[in-house]
């Protein structure tokens, strides 16, 4: 009984020092407590303390707060590892549309949003020496169709959407609480399709401002002609896309405040 006291006490410190958002110290108080009780005492911890005190540990909230503090840290796989554990440890104990599920899904929503494991999938599949023409596929592939960041995003909204629809069911669609995390999966989809918009635009102009630069030197010769119609070319081009992202990332936003 003794480790587990001990292991009780060090969580508590745990939790102080989370509040106060001392997030390694945090770590390493819970690491502490786990390691004197092991995976089986911290699944009885809660049971014994359960009388005794209005605040107990539970399994679920170990897991919690070393998944918030690693991805506090930005140390996100160590948050996705035990940001899983916790959906689990929720699925074990209270089943698949506890409330307790809103919180775990969303910080799932914003691990993989960091992490963006597609994006890492296809790193690796292209690692080592490539061609110039494959190089050039991959960029030609990226601009026309987006494949890696829609797929980013993919998992991200698959665990927001299970947060909105399981806290929309137990609370109403007008629940404040709803609405907020509703304009929260609105504004991730607005910024997404924005950064998008601006990685294209430095695709298109690695480019199309090179194939400039030496199309109208042979069409007009080598003038102050030809470089007032670069620049204007540069101009006109930014102008469209400055057009293009406002328009896309307005029918989005709109678009998911409906559809949401």
């Amino acid at each position: 009984m003794e480790g587990y006291i001990d292991a009780y006490t060090l969580f508590s410190k745990g939790e102080l020092c989370f509040a106060q958002k001392r997030y390694n110290e945090t770590i390493d108080l819970l690491r502490e407590a786990y390691n004197l009780i092991g995976e089986d005492g911290l699944k009885k911890i809660g049971n014994l303390f359960k009388g005794t005190s209005e605040k107990y540990i539970k399994q679920h909230e170990f897991y919690a707060m070393m998944c918030k503090s690693y991805y506090c840290l930005e140390k996100y796989e160590n948050a996705l590892e035990y940001g899983n554990k916790w959906r689990n440890d929720i699925f074990n104990h209270y089943g698949h549309e506890s409330i307790l599920l809103v919180d775990c899904y969303k910080y799932l929503a914003l691990i993989h949003a960091k992490l963006k494991l597609p994006e890492k999938e296809f790193a690796k599949e292209r690692e080592g020496d490539q061609t110039w023409a494959q190089i050039f596929d991959t960029m030609r592939t990226d601009i026309r169709v987006y494949p890696l960041s829609l797929l980013n995003i993919q998992i991200p909204m698959e665990y927001y959407m299970k947060a909105y629809n399981l806290l929309k069911s137990k609370n109403g669609v007008e629940h404040e609480e709803v609405k907020n995390l509703k304009q929260e999966i609105v504004e991730y989809q607005s910024g997404c399709w924005l950064t998008m918009q601006v990685e294209r635009t430095l695709w298109l102009a690695i480019f199309l401002i090179p194939v400039m630069g030496v199309i109208i030197p042979i069409v007009t010769g080598f003038t102050w002609k030809a470089l007032g119609l670069f620049l204007l070319g540069i101009s006109f081009f930014m102008v469209w896309r400055i057009i293009n992202a406002i328009i896309i990332v307005t029918i989005t936003y709109r678009h998911y405040q409906k559809a949401i």
